[in-house]
């Protein structure tokens, strides 16, 4: 495989020749910058196109390795080319559905808890958990989710939780009584609970916000946010 800045000659599954693929103009600025360490979006800022557009020549040009058949160093080195791109790439996509989920949480107006449901361990969490459990958000990554339940139904909350990844299903947010949170400073509070998860990994998210009645006892009330019947 060799590229001259428009052209790429590979070897082809069909042929014993070299088959050359021009690529656009487009394309090769895309490959160029690419190849150079740039991620997808680096190189849409660059060429003042859409990141999406740059995705897509991007693929038109990969799409052609199905036909590629290495057999040279140089062949070698470029498919390695095409594959450390191909990584960035995945990278970039994945560092930015982290962040749009993150923003996410932190604009919840319920707090949040994202749990692995097999070993119990808080992942992660938003401000609004912070501020109704009392504990910061790094003290809550190094919990398990069973230290915010009263210690009388810890053990049966495992099997619960259990249950739960065993038979996944979407949990509407509402009051099922009784649902008692036990925060840092001793004080417990009743919630409304709502879970959900995919099934495709444990994690499961589950979405906490005070119960009327609980807020009412709570630090956390406002008297004159509540509504008038």
């Amino acid at each position: 495989m060799r590229y001259n800045g428009r052209v790429i000659l590979w070897g082809s599954v069909a042929q014993s020749e070299d088959v050359p693929y021009r690529l656009t103009q487009q394309q090769a600025a895309v490959f160029d910058l690419l190849a150079g360490g740039m991620s997808l979006h680096q190189a849409s800022v660059q060429l003042r196109i859409p990141e999406r557009e740059a995705s897509t020549e991007w693929d038109r040009i990969v799409a052609r390795l199905t036909e590629f058949a290495p057999r040279s160093l140089e062949d070698f080195k470029m498919l390695a080319t095409f594959e450390r791109i191909q990584r960035l790439a995945a990278e970039a996509q994945l560092w930015a559905s982290e962040t749009r989920f993150e923003a996410l949480l932190d604009i919840a107006p319920s707090a949040i808890l994202v749990i692995n449901g097999r070993s119990g361990r808080i992942l992660s969490c938003n401000q609004e958990a912070v501020a109704l459990f009392g504990y910061s958000q790094r003290e809550l990554s190094e919990l398990p989710v069973e230290a915010l339940v009263p210690v009388d139904v810890r053990a049966k909350h495992v099997q619960l939780r259990n249950g739960f990844l065993s038979n996944v299903r979407k949990r509407q947010l509402g009051y099922h009584p009784p649902i008692v949170a036990h925060r840092k400073d001793g004080t417990e509070i009743e919630l409304e609970i709502g879970l959900t998860a995919t099934g495709a990994t444990d994690d499961v998210m589950a979405v906490c916000r005070p119960a009327l009645a609980g807020l009412r006892q709570s630090a956390l009330w406002d008297p004159t946010t509540e509504q008038q019947p």
